[in-house]
């Protein structure tokens, strides 16, 4: 009887136990993309601005983002969302500043502080950033330049005040500063701009021969103040050539009419960065894989993204002969 009963109770114990739960729903991979408010024409916040902003469709446009990398980034999205190979997956753009973007792409996902795990900004592949990330094909070649006080542009000699605007936590800083001096200008001032660079600490404020602002708007509004009570101006705002010209239009006051950057002095490639696959978990090592592949595919066959994107942001430029030729090695004539 005893056993008869042991044998009745295992039967009813499944039907005791709570049903399985069909209809719960896997939590989606979700890929967090970091993206600048303040480097036009490439990864920008256009807001109520009257510049053509090449917005794209995708999810980092539709956060409010635009721009020549920006519009990159959401072409390769979409494809991927509408693949019926690739699983779905969640994209939530992050802001970031040249300052903190590397930091973040460092970050440990989950470990308290903010992180990132692609890069959509335009930034240059160096060998360190090359040897911490994992870095895409090339998308872009730009150059480091400057834009001068009209009064400023051909006083290069003397032994007045000269002070100089840069964004913190770019190239520009000591690769681009380098640059233009090795091609022969400011020469009264190499031996001061080459003790900042080799000892940027030295520096008092007030007396700083190179400025460091956190953005380029930051950097376009001090290049741009009236100097009323200040005897020591700010006569250059150096940073690569198009995000300069493109940040003074969009920036700067009305009355701020500054010689636009119009040589470049460096040969500065633009890549995405990304975190690397061994660093996530297998669902996105396998994303950031699949971004990676399609952005290959959208780049090097024809039609190019890379054109519809210059078309989208650059309406009315034309194509230096150094740019033309870097597409040309990427697809083709």
């Amino acid at each position: 009887m005893r056993a008869a009963l042991a044998i009745l109770a295992l039967i009813a114990a499944p039907a005791c136990a709570q049903p399985a739960d069909d209809t719960a729903q896997p939590e989606l991979p979700t890929l967090y993309v970091g993206v600048r408010a303040d480097a036009p024409p490439f990864s920008y916040r256009p807001d109520q601005m009257l510049v053509s902003s090449g917005k794209g469709t995708g999810p980092l446009g539709d956060a409010g983002y635009s721009g020549y990398i920006v519009y990159i980034c959401d072409r390769v999205l979409e494809v991927m969302r509408d693949r019926n190979d690739q699983p779905a997956f969640n994209v939530v753009p992050v802001e970031v500043t040249a300052g903190s973007r590397f930091q973040m792409l460092r970050e440990i996902p989950g470990g308290g502080d903010p992180s990132i795990d692609l890069l959509c900004d335009p930034a240059t592949a160096t060998r360190e950033r090359l040897r911490d990330h994992t870095a895409s094909l090339p998308l872009y070649l730009s150059g480091v330049g400057y834009a001068a006080r009209k009064r400023e542009r051909n006083q290069n000699t003397g032994s007045g005040n000269f002070r100089i605007n840069v964004v913190g936590s770019t190239t520009a800083i000591d690769h681009g500063i380098r640059r233009i001096l090795d091609a022969g200008e400011w020469p009264s001032f190499r031996d001061d701009l080459l003790s900042y660079l080799y000892n940027p600490g030295a520096a008092t404020d007030g007396n700083e021969k190179v400025r460091l602002s956190p953005t380029h708007k930051a950097a376009v509004e001090a290049f741009c103040a009236a100097p009323s009570g200040d005897s020591n101006p700010l006569q250059y705002y150096v940073g690569d050539l198009e995000i300069v010209n493109r940040a003074l239009l969009i920036y700067g006051d009305p009355d701020c009419k500054p010689e636009p950057a119009t040589t470049t002095y460096s040969d500065d490639r633009y890549v995405l960065f990304m975190r690397n696959a061994d660093s996530v978990g297998i669902d996105k090592a396998r994303l950031l894989m699949t971004f990676s592949r399609v952005l290959s595919e959208l780049v090097l066959s024809q039609p190019s993204l890379l054109d519809e994107a210059f078309k989208a942001n650059f309406e009315g430029y034309r194509r230096s002969d150094k740019l033309r030729l870097f597409f040309w090695s990427l697809y083709g004539p």
